[in-house]
């Protein structure tokens, strides 16, 4: 969004860290060539980072005098004005940047969405709705800073609705503030112990700030549950990594779940769910050894070879991943996801009677399988033609 200025922009890159040299050369310039617009727009990006919004509008509007066409001399002229509260003729800025150049339309709406979402929350100060509608806008835009400000006000003025303690505390893990992620996660909880979402994070924020402290420690990661976190044990680590890889993040898992086998080399789930953390990367060499590792430590795990079979599908390796289905259905004869999987690898090689005959059993064990009965409705069709 426009509000946000791009830190790649020339301007920008001068106003961090180096402002006040580059803002004496640009002052140097002017006084030589007072109509150079170049540095004048240097002088109002280095005013808007310096939060200076009066001195970043006059310059923008010095520039815009020279120049009346210049689009992006009134997205920043909007983006200051915003700063000053000043939501009329911010609008207006970026209404005219728009015109000057329809190309921007898109930012343009973006922008003055935000600047709306502004003045509702200045205008109604006390509403926490409008709060949260402002926060979940920064938020979108990757400014996690301002959208903590607003569910702040949120749960200040909503003190008894979980969301808004679980929307801040993601916003705080965002910006890495682990400690205050996990007090507002708790609170929340307290709230709406049934969140499971936000139980999760709770607990992987728990364990992980036991492991980082660097002794054993027992853990009440609810009513009734504990669990007992040793910094020098796999399953410490296990743990946090089935936790990263229920939040989708799986880059984190794989680093939690290799120190976890780096523990206990023969822990075969954790080599189990590394499979699936790599799978989700797309890492499927790393994702293949994982399950082969795990198969080897124990080879009666359906779930093993399934995911095994998972990833030979996703390489077009389609009968090798029959194989591995097949395997997963020997030890598990009710596995309906096995059997959807084997359909579909069946079906990728052409083989409409097989597909439907496993989508049949997949469905026998699992009525629950819309989609499946959806498939078997589709094939049947194509067979009867």
């Amino acid at each position: 969004m426009a509000l946000k200025l791009d830190p790649q922009d020339e301007g920008i890159k001068f106003a961090l860290g180096i402002a006040s040299v580059h803002k004496r050369q640009a002052r140097a310039v002017l006084e030589r060539h007072p109509g150079d617009i170049k540095s004048l727009s240097k002088l109002g990006y280095i005013a808007w980072n310096e939060q200076e919004y009066d001195e970043a509008i006059r310059r923008f509007q010095q520039v815009l005098a020279l120049d009346p066409r210049h689009a992006a001399a009134y997205v920043h002229l909007g983006v200051s004005y915003a700063a000053r509260e000043r939501f009329a003729a911010s609008i207006a800025a970026y209404q005219e940047a728009r015109r000057l150049h329809p190309d921007l339309a898109r930012l343009v709406a973006e922008s003055i969405e935000l600047v709306e979402r502004l003045r509702r929350a200045k205008e109604n100060p006390d509403d926490p709705t409008v709060q949260a509608q402002l926060g979940d806008l920064y938020a979108s835009d990757g400014r996690s800073d301002r959208a903590i400000e607003s569910y702040e006000k949120v749960i200040a003025l909503a003190p008894h609705w979980p969301q808004g303690f679980f929307t801040l505390a993601r916003y705080y893990e965002a910006e890495e503030r682990d400690a205050e992620a996990l007090r507002t996660y708790g609170q929340g909880l307290a709230l709406d112990p049934s969140n499971a979402h936000a139980r999760n994070n709770y607990e992987k924020l728990a364990i992980k700030r036991a492991i980082e402290l660097g002794k054993p420690v027992v853990l009440a990661l609810g009513a009734d549950q504990t669990v007992a976190i040793d910094p020098n044990s796999a399953t410490s680590y296990y743990q946090l990594g089935l936790r990263y890889l229920r939040n989708d993040e799986a880059d984190a898992a794989v680093v939690a779940l290799r120190q976890a086998i780096a523990w206990q080399p023969g822990h075969d789930a954790a080599h189990l769910f590394l499979g699936l953390a790599y799978t989700s990367l797309g890492a499927h060499a790393e994702a293949e050894a994982a399950y082969r590792r795990a198969i080897a430590l124990n080879p009666t795990n359906p779930h093993a070879y399934n995911y095994l079979g998972l990833v030979y599908h996703q390489q077009q390796r389609y009968r090798q991943a029959l194989r591995a289905y097949r395997q997963a259905i020997a030890r598990a004869p009710d596995y309906a996801v096995a059997y959807v999987n084997l359909a579909a690898s069946h079906e990728a090689l052409g083989q409409t009677e097989q597909a439907l005959a496993a989508y049949r059993q997949a469905l026998q064990y699992d009525a629950n399988l819309r989609a499946v009965q959806e498939k078997i409705d589709a094939l049947g069709k194509k067979l009867s033609r």
